[in-house]
């Protein structure tokens, strides 16, 4: 089965690491986690930090039980110490509410720092990058 995302890097310092999703479709949690991992198996074997940048278009869910079942409670172990910050892109607005919502108690829960920044434009993307020195 082909994978209905890449994995690149988005600057030539390879500082920030971008999974950029095909189509329009809302993308369910088992393709994100999928992604997400082999993104951090990635930056694992770097020396210096990096920004991980999910660019979707749309959740099937942004539920804070699913976000806590699926990613806080498997994947936050897996984290190296290198990733600074996960950058989530949605454009559709409520889903952006719900994940950004969701995504800053499991933030507070599990991290004790905000963690993961949900935006809905690239300008406020570009607004993260630039605040972390990146």
């Amino acid at each position: 089965m082909d994978k209905k995302y890449e994995i690149v890097w988005r600057n030539p310092q390879k500082t920030v690491l971008m999974v950029n999703y095909f189509g329009d479709e809302a993308w369910g949690w088992d393709e994100i986690v999928k992604a997400h991992i082999e993104a951090v198996d990635m930056i694992k074997e770097l020396s210096y930090d990096v920004i991980l940048f999910h660019k979707g278009t749309r959740l099937k869910t942004a539920r804070i039980g699913v976000i806590h079942d699926i990613l806080y409670s498997g994947v936050t172990s897996r984290l190296p110490d290198n990733l600074k910050h996960i950058i989530v892109f949605l454009e559709n607005l409520d889903e952006m509410k719900l994940a950004d919502a969701a995504f800053e108690i499991m933030d507070k829960l599990f991290i004790r720092r905000k963690f993961v920044h949900v935006v809905k434009t690239m300008t406020e993307v570009e607004a993260v990058i630039a605040k972390a020195g990146f």
